[in-house]
C-alpha cells in the first residue's frame, strides 16, 4: 500500500521522528516537513522551508502567528518566544509582526556570521505533558474492577487490582470513576 501524501490528509505521527528521519541538507523540505517541524518544534527544518519555498503555505504562516500570539498560549503544545541573544538590555527593538518568510527564517535559524540579535525559540508548554497511554491504562483498570465487582465486594476488588497492577487504590478508584461514566447504572431491585 503506498504511503499517504500530505494532500491526502496524512496524520502527524504520535511520536517524533528520529533524528536520522528528518531531511538531510541536500533534500527538499516541503509542506509535510514544515507541518512536522511545527508539531515537534524543529526551528532548523521550518527555517529551511521558509527559505526554500517560493510560495509559503498560509497554514504555516498562520500557525507561526498563533504560536507567537500570547492569547491562549498555555493551551498550545509549542509557543514561539522572542529571545535576545546579546548581553544586557536589547539595543534594538524586537521585530514586529507581520514578518516576511525570509525574516522569519533568519529569526528561527540565524545565518552563519552574525545574524540578527533576536531569535525565535520554541518553548514547550509548562507542566507535565502527560502519558499518552494513560487513558487506555485507566480504561483497562476500570474494566477489571468493574467486572470483578460484580462477583465480590468493591473494596476487596480495588485492593486486589491495586496490588496486581502496582498502583495506589486511589488510582484504581479514579480509573473506575472515569470508566463508569459511559456505562449505564445498574438499577437496584426494590421490594
Amino acid at each position: 500500500m503506498p504511503a499517504r501524501t500530505d494532500d491526502q490528509g496524512a496524520l502527524p505521527p504520535l511520536f517524533a521522528p528520529a533524528p536520522q528521519d528528518w531531511p538531510e541538507p541536500w533534500e527538499q523540505v516541503d509542506l509535510f516537513w514544515a507541518k512536522l517541524a511545527l508539531e515537534w518544534g524543529k526551528p532548523v527544518v521550518l527555517a529551511r522551508y521558509l527559505r526554500e519555498t517560493k510560495a509559503v503555505d498560509p497554514f504555516v504562516l498562520s500557525s507561526i502567528a498563533r504560536m507567537m500570539s500570547s492569547v491562549g498560549s498555555n493551551q498550545r503544545r509549542w509557543r514561539l518566544e522572542p529571545r535576545y541573544l546579546g548581553r544586557g538590555r536589547p539595543t534594538k527593538r524586537r521585530p514586529a509582526w507581520p514578518l516576511t518568510p525570509t525574516q522569519l527564517a533568519d529569526l528561527l535559524d540565524p545565518p552563519e556570521g552574525g545574524g540578527p540579535r533576536w531569535r525565535l525559540k520554541f518553548v514547550a508548554r509548562k507542566g507535565n505533558p502527560g502519558d499518552p497511554r494513560r487513558y487506555w491504562r485507566q480504561q483497562a483498570i476500570g474494566l477489571e474492577v468493574w467486572s470483578g465487582s460484580r462477583r465480590d465486594k468493591l473494596y476487596w476488588v480495588v485492593e486486589q487490582v491495586a496490588r496486581r497492577r502496582r498502583v495506589s487504590p486511589a488510582t484504581v478508584y479514579a480509573a473506575l470513576k472515569s470508566f463508569s461514566r459511559g456505562k449505564p447504572r445498574r438499577k437496584e431491585k426494590r421490594d
